[in-house]
């Protein structure tokens, strides 16, 4: 499963990124250098938490997603039929359109 997501790096935030990744990219792909550093991130967060399991990670700025709550009618009594039209009425149908 490949998911593309787009990463905006602003000039005056995100400087000491830019900074770092300039160099890089001269060497290797961007995306190659971010999925790294993900990775990187990843273990260290692992890391961590072993030596303090008691708080897990928690990003911030991530707020929980609201659950979705259906009010859709119950349409379990409803039985189909199957209805075949002759080619007469057909030719009156299209005739009509």
């Amino acid at each position: 499963m490949a998911i593309r997501r787009t990463l905006y790096l602003r000039p005056k935030k995100d400087q000491d990124i830019i900074d770092y990744l300039t160099p890089l990219i001269e060497m290797e792909d961007f995306s190659s250098i971010v999925r790294g550093l993900v990775r990187d991130g990843i273990q260290f967060r692992q890391q961590k938490q072993e030596i303090r399991p008691s708080a897990p990670y928690v990003p911030l700025n991530v707020e929980p997603r609201s659950v979705l709550q259906s009010n859709t009618q119950d349409f379990s009594d409803i039985k189909l039929d199957k209805k075949e039209v002759g080619q007469e009425e057909l030719d009156n149908r299209l005739d009509d359109f």
